[in-house]
């Protein structure tokens, strides 16, 4: 029926035999009525945009950010600085932004904007960074070596820096893939099967290894994949014309990461100074994996073949740079 519907809807001559020559557009068609009983925006909101899309612009766009920070700085002892923050926040907003998990603003459908009021590209729920430096004890001014102008140059202002992160992950939609229940423009969202719901495919997120040969990674088991899309026993994309499913969005897995800095202070004159500084970006060289596998992301959408699979990464391999700069 709706294959049927647009056919008419955008065929001109097909159309004006429907609504008749009382509509201005249609006064030339030779095949079209003089009169009919039904009105232009029978079949289109909009009847003269033929073959084009009206466009809806409204303020009603809002977010908001509320989050709990502790953060804790010491000096335990000379030359070496610790600092450690946890954030747990959360976002949500009718205006979506795109970001770190890559999904555009939504608009499920017009007659209730609430229902877009939604986790934000941003809602990270859990950060923590740990960060220090180190100051070597050697050379002018420190406790070893401090008055052999020689090696100063070699052992003295020396730094080392590092900085660890663990966060959480970024929300992405859980979709049913089938876009024509209620807006051609958004998703028809998902129905679950007897007690199962989003907590139950949450609780088993995490990264799992996939077969050899293969560029992606699990981050749900065999258990809730087929191949083909998600157990039907646990979840099924909703088809129900004229009604909206379940939209829930699911937390990508944590990551962490490492980052580490050498620097070296290089006096040249009483007020110029060469620093230079190696920095190696996470260097364990260990992947944080990203729930995603583009835009709109496959890897959540339950009728995907992808299914529970991502091959998007949140940092990259390990990356070394070397720096040189001078201070006067």
């Amino acid at each position: 029926m709706g294959s049927l519907v647009n056919s008419i809807a955008t065929n001109q001559a097909e159309f004006c035999n429907v609504v008749g020559k009382q509509f201005a557009p249609c006064a030339t068609t030779a095949s079209a009525p003089g009169t009919s009983i039904y009105p232009s925006n029978f079949f289109k909101t909009n009847a003269f945009l033929e073959r084009r899309a009206a466009d809806y612009l409204d303020s009603v766009g809002s977010s908001n950010y509320n989050a709990l920070q502790v953060e804790f700085r010491q000096q335990p002892m000379h030359g070496v600085t610790l600092d450690a923050n946890y954030t747990y926040a959360k976002t949500l907003g009718i205006a979506q932004q795109g970001g770190i998990s890559s999904f555009a603003g939504t608009i499920f459908t017009l007659h209730n904007l609430r229902m877009n009021y939604v986790p934000s590209a941003y809602d990270i729920r859990n950060t923590f960074h740990l960060s220090g430096t180190y100051a070597l004890p050697f050379g002018q001014n420190k406790m070893f070596l401090s008055n052999n102008h020689l090696a100063n140059y070699f052992v003295g202002g020396w730094t080392l820096g590092g900085i660890f992160i663990y966060q959480s992950g970024a929300p992405s939609l859980l979709t049913g893939g089938w876009s024509s229940t209620v807006n051609s423009a958004s998703d028809g969202g998902v129905n679950y099967i007897g007690t199962n719901s989003a907590r139950t495919i949450q609780s088993q997120m995490h990264i799992r290894p996939a077969v050899p040969g293969v560029n992606y990674k699990n981050f749900l088991p065999a258990s809730l994949q087929t191949g083909t899309g998600i157990n039907a026993s646990i979840a099924v994309p909703n088809t129900t014309p004229g009604v909206i499913g379940n939209l829930n969005y699911l937390y990508g897995p944590k990551w962490n990461t490492l980052n580490m800095s050498v620097t070296k202070d290089v006096p040249i004159f009483e007020r110029i100074h060469m620093n230079i500084q190696a920095e190696a970006f996470n260097l364990p060289n260990h992947p944080a994996w990203l729930v995603g596998n583009g835009n709109p992301s496959t890897s959540t959408n339950v009728s995907s073949s992808t299914f529970g699979t991502t091959n998007s990464l949140a940092t990259g391999a390990r990356q070394l740079e070397l720096r040189a700069n001078i201070t006067f």
